[in-house]
């Protein structure tokens, strides 16, 4: 006789519709017939997923001339991600055990790609760039008005223009505080824009979905506190310290650009003729800013890595040394180890806490370089222009707006380093996200 059977397929952790193309329909065996294959389109998808499932359900209801047993029920269907995360090219690396010889901005730019692929993510990190572009055109315009203010507004002292003066100062302070106040609302408004928590939600499934496939070896290797600090602790880090100080690079790098224009124009418009030279002298210093940055990072790059490696080892040597004694407690009591535990736990804790001072210390010759740079081109700057503004071949509003400006760059010179340094520091966080949602599965 004909047996028929009625199929559908189940969502698990893969979804119809992003993972695969739902299906059902009837199955017919013929007299003498023991298979049946049945087609379910499988989606790839830019977006890596890692290991997902879904299952593939024989429904008893309207069956015809056969039996269903409890294991021929329902079927599993795993779809496999041939990709690597975040990029193809870290598979070799991460098969020979290389990925701490990986570049940091090169991987960091590989998650970037990767994360972006979700639309929730492109469309708020589009509108972080957009905020970064208003943050500095509010900067350039407030340049331009702070020498306007003073030149043209406080300084004259003539009574015929009072009246349009003051009309002037309060359309300037008005702008001011608008400016203020946008700033204000796109700080705020940025929370609500998807991006960190996207992100957190992604990695955390990613992570949490490759412990549940993990093979047995890979398994057996993950210790349970080291994986939930890499859920919370890791995780926070590559969003936070990483990926949002990218918007935060890109900002302050035009930042510095606009203000290095910003000396330009003012230079070009003051100079008088036959001044070229004493101009360019005058751009040297802040020009620069950015050459001794990079060479700064350059410099201290494998110091503030090592220190940080070496950091992140004691102290998940520490938290690994609190978890074994919570667990194994009863056991230290019953065979009265409890001194022996004690000592173990002074140790980790003194190797963490010389670590951590190492590392802060590291930090903060690196971020007092540049501020010390920074003071030294100030210095000079003041008491080569201050001779010419005693003289009057300067006026003050350009002298202070200049200044002014001078320290805008150091400052915001201090604030790149302190971002790169920071995207510097994730490596540890994102190679060991990057190792363990890798992980071979079962």
């Amino acid at each position: 006789k004909t047996s028929r059977v009625r199929y559908r397929t189940r969502d698990g952790t893969a979804t119809a519709g992003a993972a695969y193309k739902h299906a059902e329909g009837t199955i017919t065996w013929e007299r003498g017939e023991v298979e049946r294959t049945i087609s379910i389109t499988l989606f790839d998808d830019e977006e890596w997923t890692g290991l997902v499932e879904f299952r593939v359900l024989l429904e008893e209801e309207g069956m015809e001339n056969g039996i269903l047993s409890a294991s021929m029920k329902e079927t599993r269907v795993q779809r496999i991600e041939d990709d690597t995360f975040p990029s193809k090219r870290y598979a070799d690396i991460l098969t020979s055990g290389r990925m701490h010889e990986v570049d940091i901005f090169v991987l960091a730019a590989d998650y970037a790609k990767a994360i972006v692929a979700d639309p929730v993510v492109k469309a708020g990190s589009a509108k972080y760039v957009l905020k970064g572009c208003l943050k500095v055109a509010f900067s350039f315009v407030k340049l331009f008005s702070s020498a306007y203010m003073l030149d043209h507004v406080l300084l004259p002292t003539d009574e015929e223009t009072r009246g349009s003066r003051i009309t002037m100062l309060i359309c300037l302070t008005s702008l001011m505080v608008a400016q203020l106040a946008m700033a204000h609302y796109l700080d705020k408004a940025s929370f609500s824009w998807g991006v960190t928590g996207r992100q957190r939600l992604r990695l955390s499934n990613a992570l949490m979905n490759s412990f549940l496939y993990m093979d047995q070896t890979s398994r057996q290797s993950v210790d349970r506190g080291a994986l939930v600090e890499v859920m919370l602790r890791d995780t926070d880090v590559v969003i936070k310290a990483g990926y949002i100080k990218m918007f935060t690079v890109v900002e302050l790098v035009v930042r510095i650009v606009m203000c290095l224009t910003f000396q330009v124009v003012v230079s070009l418009t003051t100079a008088k003729a036959g001044t070229t030279g004493h101009m360019m002298l005058r751009l040297l210093p802040v020009a620069s800013f950015p050459g001794v940055v990079l060479l700064t990072m350059k410099a201290r790059q494998r110091t503030t890595l090592d220190h940080h490696h070496k950091m992140q080892e004691h102290r998940d040597a520490f938290v690994s040394n609190v978890h074994d004694v919570v667990v194994n407690f009863r056991l230290a009591r019953d065979f009265g180890v409890r001194q022996g535990i004690m000592d173990d736990h002074i140790i980790n804790a003194q190797n963490f806490g010389s670590a951590s001072k190492a590392h802060s210390e590291s930090m903060c010759n690196t971020k007092n370089l540049m501020k010390w740079y920074t003071c030294i081109v100030i210095a000079s700057y003041v008491l080569a222009h201050g001779m010419e503004v005693i003289r009057g071949s300067m006026r003050l509003g350009v002298f202070l707006t200049c200044l002014a400006t001078i320290r805008q760059v150091g400052g915001l010179v201090v604030s790149l380093q302190n971002a790169l340094v920071g995207i510097v520091s994730t490596a540890p966080a994102l190679c060991r996200i990057v190792c363990v949602i890798n992980s071979p599965s079962d």
